[in-house]
């Protein structure tokens, strides 16, 4: 998010079911979502926006009976395959994750099982508008592949290729990641993996104390991730 003289507009809908694999629903095809397969959505018609209006949507994504670890994918159609996750469960789970997603240019966006087979779940709560004049505001602009900007696992963003401690954090910078110069915000996916007791994982700018929030709860054996939006520290650093 950054301040702007045109920003585009979130418009907040009553919820609806766009896709439900286990019916048919959105993608007229009752059955799971096969490994390396993929659903193509059209997302456009619910939002209430013309197609070429439609630049972001906000929607609850669900994977439903896995039947081995997986994870999905969630992007603008017409665009190239992201190497992230939009989110990862585990066989016979039941999961849930708040996404945000790129349009493709045909108002469609794309969700792809990796492994295994899983039944697929959109319900759609909002989309964003390509702009408009108004005097002040925030503007949403995705990027249009999302990036990994942290991974403790290899060390990216942290230069430290280690788990975090009890107590512990790492900051790593976004505002290099982000599509516009200036941004105050950004909306990431967090995902905990491997925690060595339960615990949670709390966002927040890397220049601002730490709030008494949690962003993430964990378990042991359980990698889980979750949509997070966050105000970004005057050093461009999220911690």
């Amino acid at each position: 998010l950054d301040r702007a003289t045109r920003p585009p507009t979130f418009h907040l809908r009553e919820p609806v079911r766009v896709l439900d694999t286990r019916d048919g629903t959105g993608s007229g095809v009752a059955a799971p979502v096969g490994p390396g397969g993929w659903v193509d959505l059209d997302v456009a018609p619910a939002t209430g926006l013309p197609v070429g209006e439609v630049t972001s949507v906000l929607v609850n994504l669900t994977a439903v009976g896995a039947s081995t670890p997986t994870h999905l994918t969630m992007w603008g159609a017409g665009f190239p395959e992201p190497a992230t996750s939009s989110i990862n469960v585990l066989g016979g789970e039941t999961r849930a994750n708040a996404v945000v997603a790129r349009v493709g240019p045909d108002g469609t966006v794309r969700v792809r099982n990796n492994s295994g087979s899983v039944h697929v779940v959109v319900d759609l709560f909002g989309a964003w508008d390509a702009g408009g004049d108004a005097a002040t505001g925030l503007r949403y602009d995705a990027a249009r592949l999302p990036v990994r900007v942290l991974d403790t696992r290899t060390g990216t963003g942290s230069g430290a290729a280690a788990p975090i401690g009890p107590g512990g954090s790492a900051t790593f910078d976004v505002a290099a990641a982000c599509p516009q110069p200036g941004a105050v915000a950004a909306v990431v996916n967090l995902t905990g993996t491997g925690a060595g007791a339960s615990t949670h994982l709390t966002v927040h700018a890397a220049t601002s104390p730490l709030p008494g929030t949690s962003n993430l709860n964990l378990t042991p054996g359980h990698n889980v991730p979750n949509g997070v939006t966050s105000l970004i520290g005057t050093d461009g650093k999220l911690a």
